[in-house]
């Protein structure tokens, strides 16, 4: 390892050991005090002490007797649902919505926009299914193909 490297190293980590303790305390009250309260109104929220996460057995009950009574999978059909199993099963669509290339505002979009991009050029005539087997446009006898 050359000295460049080795000092380069040293600085980037020096940032890091000079976080005051009472503005990490800080961020630990307001994640306490007002996001957790809040997040738990919109979804079934779970929490558990340093001790208490190591039972795994009672974390597991405690998530099955979860109702979910909150949170987007009230709103979720069958319909919908389908369609995001149909999506966690496609590993690569999966994996293209995680990768996150160099950041080039001109050209880059999130996950949400490829995903909103994506249904959007399906849902245009002819695009839904495969050439030939798309009754929209024209294409005929297909149940016969």
């Amino acid at each position: 390892m050359s000295h460049t490297s080795c000092c380069q190293n040293h600085l980037s980590l020096a940032h890091l050991q000079n976080v005051p303790l009472a503005y990490l305390k800080s961020i630990e009250d307001s994640y306490k005090k007002n996001f957790l309260p809040q997040i738990s109104k919109e979804a079934e929220l779970l929490a558990y002490d340093s001790v208490q996460v190591q039972d795994i057995e009672r974390m597991v009950e405690d998530i099955e007797y979860l109702k979910f009574e909150k949170g987007p999978w009230v709103d979720q059909d069958d319909v919908s649902l389908h369609y995001l199993r149909m999506l966690a099963q496609d590993k690569q669509r999966v994996v293209d919505l995680t990768c996150i290339a160099r950041f080039l505002p001109e050209v880059t979009i999130g996950a949400h926009e490829y995903d909103k991009a994506y249904y959007d050029y399906r849902s245009l005539p002819g695009k839904m299914f495969a050439p030939g087997y798309n009754r929209d446009v024209g294409d005929k006898y297909v149940w016969l193909k």
